[in-house]
């Protein structure tokens, strides 16, 4: 590992961050800007029919990525290819994937919305940058230490011509890039990839944080059969969904393109439910702090009314034994 990444004479290769079907990522030391760096490298058993256009097109998506500074997006400072096999140099995230925080059971609702709409802020700049991601999924996403999004690996991102409104797919290696469970119809058929795809993976992610699984499974040998308006059924009586959380969900899932939502109407959109229920949770709290100190008032006046009725008790007592002397008195 470390003698193919010394042949460049730049990046020494301290660890293997992650493997996925098509890439592995490394952690490795930039001798040059003497810093940590993230390097996703395409695998060895992938074999590149056009390894040159293929870098070039990498150079061109990444050279635009570069350019963005943005809080939600890993920058990226390198690509290059070593014996046929392209890579990408990136920042070098301290944190976790999706993935990984998922795996630990469900977030709070707030916390889920808070992640989402980070993450759709990181979409709308690349998407006004004409960059579509086309790979958006858990692990693709990290989070820092910090608890803020880094949204990674724009290694099968596609640079949008200036003036188009799409391109056309012309995947990889002839492969359906992107993980099947995350990826739009649209993309699953092969038709023509626009930025409405990263919205529907955006929405994969949502529901997948709220529900705790997947809105749809997916057969691997033909995913694209269980994309036709299948989407609406998915929600039932999820009582752990509020309808304006659905409300959202339903347009980034609708299999027409055209009727997803753009990234930065979401973003705002989150925020905006994420506040509500900040407000609802601030009267609840109210409230419950209402009805404790009422419990603690009924539970005073309980304590008083008690003793009150043990001090009545008592005087009775003596006011019978009192008038029974009296009568033995009188009789006597």
């Amino acid at each position: 590992m470390t003698e193919r990444w010394d042949i460049l004479g730049l990046y020494q290769v301290v660890s293997l961050l992650a493997s996925s079907t098509f890439s592995d990522v490394y952690r490795a030391w930039d001798r040059k800007s003497e810093r940590d760096v993230a390097i996703n490298m395409l695998r060895s058993d992938i074999v590149l029919p056009q390894p040159d256009h293929v870098v070039q097109r990498m150079a061109d998506v990444v050279g635009r990525v570069s350019e963005l500074r943005h809080p939600h997006i890993a920058s990226t400072y390198d690509v290059g290819a070593f014996r046929g096999n392209p890579f990408v140099v990136m920042e070098y995230v301290e944190g976790r994937d999706l993935s990984a925080v998922m795996r630990e059971g469900p977030l709070p609702l707030r916390v889920a919305l808070e992640i989402v709409a980070q993450i759709a802020e990181g979409l709308a700049v690349l998407h006004s940058n004409r960059i579509v991601h086309r790979d958006l999924k858990p692990q693709n996403i990290l989070i820092t230490s910090a608890d803020s999004v880094k949204i990674v690996d724009f290694g099968i991102s596609h640079f949008l011509n200036a003036g188009a409104d799409a391109v056309s797919p012309a995947f990889l290696l002839g492969a359906k890039f992107g993980t099947f469970a995350y990826s739009a119809p649209e993309q699953l058929r092969e038709h023509a990839i626009s930025p409405s795809v990263d919205m529907y993976s955006l929405g994969v992610i949502l529901y997948e944080l709220i529900v705790g699984e997947l809105p749809l499974r997916l057969d691997s040998t033909s995913p694209a059969r269980l994309f036709s308006h299948a989407s609406p059924a998915i929600f039932g009586n999820r009582t752990e969904m509020p309808s304006s959380v659905e409300a959202i969900l339903r347009t980034l899932l609708a299999d027409d393109p055209r009727q997803r939502s753009r990234a930065q109407e979401v973003a705002e959109q989150l925020r905006l439910v994420s506040s509500d229920i900040r407000a609802e949770d601030e009267v609840m709290d109210e409230l419950w702090h209402a009805l404790q100190g009422l419990n603690d008032t009924l539970d005073s006046v309980i304590t008083e009314a008690r003793a009150y009725r043990q001090t009545l008790a008592l005087y009775r007592r003596r006011l019978t034994a009192t008038s029974s002397n009296t009568i033995t008195e009188d009789t006597l």
